[in-house]
């Protein structure tokens, strides 16, 4: 049986989670996310376009430029969003659906879209706030359908 302040960190971490994944899907400024975020929190992602982004500040400040100027009027649907209460992970699956129509990028817009299938993993802490969070996303496939490969 779990005991009553497990199911306040597991039913508060992962809310924190989902709140940080929304709003970065929506390309919110980071001040929004910052209380559920540690300051030196760690962004991964095996994806050539995010190499130089190391912190989820970084890559919330990505997305709202990704997301504000070159893809204006993006939607995502979520699949799946999963808690593991051993590892303390979020997990997140959807897709990001764009069409290159502003400014930004490495060539004019191609009014191309993209439909990208994306997968986040976040780990909490004990203060339920991200230390890391992992992005899976196959960018080279994404980058050929919006037609910038």
């Amino acid at each position: 049986m779990l005991n009553p302040r497990n199911r306040t960190m597991t039913s508060t971490a992962f809310s924190n989670a989902k709140k940080v994944f929304e709003c970065i899907d929506t390309a919110k400024t980071f001040d929004t996310i910052s209380e559920y975020v540690e300051e030196d929190a760690t962004f991964n992602c095996q994806a050539a376009a995010m190499n130089d982004l190391n912190t989820v500040k970084d890559y919330s400040d990505w997305m709202v430029d990704f997301g504000i100027q070159t893809v204006p009027g993006y939607t995502y649907d979520v699949h799946y969003c999963a808690w593991d209460e051993n590892t303390k992970t979020a997990m997140y699956f959807a897709t990001f659906h764009a069409t290159h129509t502003g400014p930004g990028g490495p060539v004019e817009p191609t009014n191309k879209t993209m439909h990208a299938n994306y997968t986040y993993c976040a780990v909490m802490n004990e203060d339920n706030k991200i230390t890391e969070m992992t992005k899976v996303w196959n960018d080279g496939y994404s980058m050929t359908e919006i037609g910038w490969a």
